[in-house]
């Protein structure tokens, strides 16, 4: 009897590891995303303008006598991302755009089992790579991708999808 119930435990994690990816598929990423809020050190919600500079950064710069620069040069960086947009299409083309201007274009993929999406650049990138990691997670109906970032290991982009899709 504790055999049955084995097998039925592992077919119930199974079955929902599976439904769970298969909930989310290319069809929810298809589509145009505006940046709504950028964590790096300095957290900024475009939606509300409000500038917050996290305890870690803070800590980080304690003692240093250029740390109000430093904050500065980071919000800085975060605000630039007012008018950016994410875009993933149909057929696999990922594009970035800032203030109306696409950047090159790459090829992605999604990794379900591990949150992450693969970028494959034609050219390397201003930083030597041709294939860039970034993971993602939805949360309250937004994107979050988690790229390299500035000051942190991975700066937190949010998203939120366009209605002209």
């Amino acid at each position: 009897m504790k055999m049955a119930n084995k097998s039925i435990f592992i077919f119930l994690v199974f079955s929902f590891v599976h439904f769970s990816c298969a909930a989310q598929s290319n069809e929810t990423f298809i589509g145009k995303w505006k940046v709504i809020g950028v964590k790096d050190g300095v957290e900024y919600d475009y939606k509300t303008q409000k500038i917050t500079v996290t305890n870690a950064l803070k800590d980080s710069l304690k003692g240093h006598p250029d740390s109000t620069d430093a904050i500065e040069a980071l919000t800085y960086f975060v605000k630039m991302y007012s008018n950016y947009y994410f875009e993933f299409t149909k057929d696999g083309h990922y594009t970035e755009i800032r203030n109306g201007k696409a950047r090159p274009t790459a090829k992605y993929t999604i990794d379900y089992i591990n949150l992450a999406i693969n970028l494959e650049y034609e050219l390397p990138t201003l930083t030597g790579n041709k294939n860039i990691k970034m993971d993602y997670q939805f949360r309250n109906g937004f994107l979050e991708l988690k790229i390299k970032g500035i000051q942190s290991e991975k700066a937190i982009f949010i998203l939120e999808k366009t209605i002209n899709n």
